[in-house]
């Protein structure tokens, strides 16, 4: 008689173990997923960015950095209608000059051999552009002359650190000819995505 009483004692916890493991609702992390577009803009601005520079090298147009900025600013007003949190950093190297471009949201200070220096961001100065079959909607006028407050041209630079809110980025530039490095970046739900192009 005893030994059915264990059985039963036996069974009952193991009922209660398996009732209170079905019906608590243990810790979760949700997190939330970030938007699929970050990578499809990051390397398509990376490709038709480097088209860009090739066809104007092929066809001879030189200086070609004002409308190099121009198109960086119409990519950046179309990338915000298909995600508001994109911004992007580049650096261009060509004929031994050096142009960056910050269009983050965010200001970012510089370390070069010619001393330290703050880049302020045209995030918020780019509208949003939306085009469809010849229609464009715009959300505001993009004054460039406020833009080219958020670009900065450099010589004889070999190496420029990009420190941006505490993370520093090194960017080599000892290569010969013409070079694009593209820093993408995206902050959404306390989550950040960085793309970093060379």
């Amino acid at each position: 008689m005893q030994k059915r009483g264990q059985i039963y004692i036996l069974a009952s916890l193991i009922l209660i173990f398996v009732i209170f493991t079905l019906t608590t609702i243990p810790n979760k992390l949700n997190q939330e997923e970030l938007e699929k577009s970050f990578e499809k803009l990051s390397k398509n601005y990376n490709y038709e960015s480097s088209r860009l520079i090739n066809s104007f090298i092929a066809t001879g147009i030189t200086p070609f950095e004002e409308q190099f900025r121009i198109f960086t600013v119409q990519f950046t007003s179309f990338a915000k209608t298909q995600s508001l949190n994109f911004g992007l950093f580049y650096v261009l190297t060509f004929n031994g000059k050096t142009n960056l471009g910050n269009y983050l949201d965010v200001p970012i200070t510089l370390q070069t051999s010619q001393g330290q220096s703050s880049l302020q961001g045209c995030y918020a100065k780019i509208p949003a552009t939306i085009e469809f079959q010849g229609l464009s909607i715009s959300s505001g006028d993009i004054n460039m002359a406020e833009i080219s407050q958020c670009t900065l041209e450099l010589t004889g630079e070999t190496q420029v650190v990009v420190n941006i809110e505490g993370v520093p980025y090194i960017f080599d530039l000892t290569s010969q000819g013409s070079k694009l490095l593209v820093l993408t970046r995206q902050e959404e739900g306390g989550q950040r995505q960085v793309f970093i192009s060379e």
